[in-house]
């Protein structure tokens, strides 16, 4: 278990730190890569296809649920004043509840139209929950200067069941996506109650004191402002297969969703492992007014977004390549042309952090949002005109391009804002 009294992480995050921390993430990635490949070589790409839709379903229910309130809480938490971040949780958790109550009977609702299985919904309905609520664990961790325990929380929730998964399928002979997301979802609810747990025994007591309905009132303003921009990142990597699945065949679509998967466990690994450690010491220098602090934050997350940049998509594709060769089912070797422009996709997502976060360190949310939205708007049109001409990379390299609109669109709204501040 990690330290419950490590010093708060430093304005340059510590080489151990990030050692440790990449070591923990790897390890997550790596057993989840090690679940992915189980399912190429055990389940048909239609099957894939079907998991990696419910994988979506998951992600945008949990934004969902959160309203985007982490973007004003992320703000407000001081790793200074830990008895005061004690009481925001508390006053932020006590705001989920009676979401996550209203959210999941909404879902439960959703999913019986769409006509899915009773056993699969109530599967999926406590897992959206505890998706959501291992997140908050995670972000609380990172932005207070303890991202080895926001890993961890992600470890048991992501990677820690998936041995028991391999064991069970070894033992019983078959792997389901019943039985697979049964795993998943005790590994939700140990990662929530780890993540509690230490959050309680860490965070010193603070003095008693009712909810602060008004702070919460001003995050839930904030949050639903940046909502639609949050929003449109993420459905750009969940609509991106719907729209793909809906135009190409099941084995066509089972191709994507392993690229995507693998592509997206690689980024996974920078966002959660290594980016923190940089933008964790750019909002907290931007709080305490410290431009030289700034600065400095400032040119180190910019060089690990451009290295991540460099690398996320080479790697991805050279990984993803000779798999596809490895395996058994040639669906995946016949349509290594998607691959290439998912992984681009991804190597301009790394690189957008570079300029997202001085805008949100700057508060100025509503060009973020204004560049999210008009990414994901640029998504469907290209996608819809591109289908036209090539259907087989329509929707990839509508991908790529969305993202390369948010790097270059949110880098303009940078220039324009110094540009104001110095006139």
């Amino acid at each position: 278990m990690t330290s419950l009294r490590e010093p708060p992480t430093p304005a340059h995050p510590s080489r151990l730190v990030l050692t440790g921390n990449s070591a923990l993430r790897l390890f997550s990635v790596g057993l989840r890569a090690l679940m992915t490949l189980a399912m190429a070589v055990w389940l048909q790409p239609s099957e894939l296809g079907v998991y990696a839709i419910v994988a979506a379903t998951l992600t945008l229910t949990t934004y969902l649920y959160g309203l985007d309130f982490q973007s004003f809480s992320m703000r407000e938490l001081s790793s200074t004043d830990l008895a005061g971040a004690r009481r925001r949780v508390r006053d932020q958790f006590a705001l989920l509840v009676v979401i996550y109550a209203l959210g999941s009977g909404v879902l439960a609702l959703v999913l019986t139209q769409f006509g899915v299985e009773p056993k699969l919904i109530a599967l999926v309905v406590p897992m959206a929950v505890l998706q959501h609520a291992t997140l908050e664990f995670y972000r609380i961790f990172t932005r207070l200067g303890r991202p080895i325990a926001g890993t961890i929380v992600l470890l048991i929730r992501d990677a820690a069941w998936v041995p028991l998964c391999m064991l069970a399928k070894l033992v019983t002979g078959q792997l389901t996506l019943t039985t697979l997301l049964v795993f998943w979802l005790l590994g939700c609810l140990a990662g929530a109650l780890f993540g509690a747990i230490l959050i309680v025994h860490w965070l010193p007591p603070s003095k008693r004191s009712p909810v602060d309905l008004a702070w919460l009132a001003s995050g839930l303003r904030t949050g639903l402002r940046m909502l639609a921009g949050t929003l449109s990142v993420v459905a750009l990597f969940t609509v991106d297969r719907m729209i793909f699945g809906a135009i190409a065949s099941s084995e066509q679509m089972g191709a994507y969703a392993l690229f995507a998967l693998g592509c997206a466990s690689v980024q996974g690994l920078f966002e959660t492992a290594i980016l923190p450690a940089y933008w964790a010491p750019l909002l907290q220098a931007k709080k305490e007014n410290d431009a030289a602090a700034y600065a400095r934050a400032e040119r180190h997350l910019t060089r690990a977004c451009l290295i991540a940049g460099f690398v996320v998509g080479p790697l991805s594709a050279a990984a993803l390549t000779v798999l596809a060769w490895l395996l058994p089912h040639r669906a995946y070797a016949e349509n290594l042309h998607l691959l290439y422009y998912i992984a681009a996709a991804y190597s301009l997502l790394a690189m957008s952090n570079i300029p997202h976060y001085r805008l949100f360190a700057a508060r100025l949310d509503s060009r973020i949002v204004t560049v999210n939205v008009t990414a994901f708007i640029a998504f469907l049109v290209l996608s819809a005109l591109l289908v036209r001409i090539d259907r087989a990379i329509a929707v990839p390299l509508a991908l790529a391009l969305a993202c390369a609109t948010l790097l270059v669109g949110k880098g303009l709204m940078v220039r324009q804002a110094r540009a104001a501040a110095a006139s």
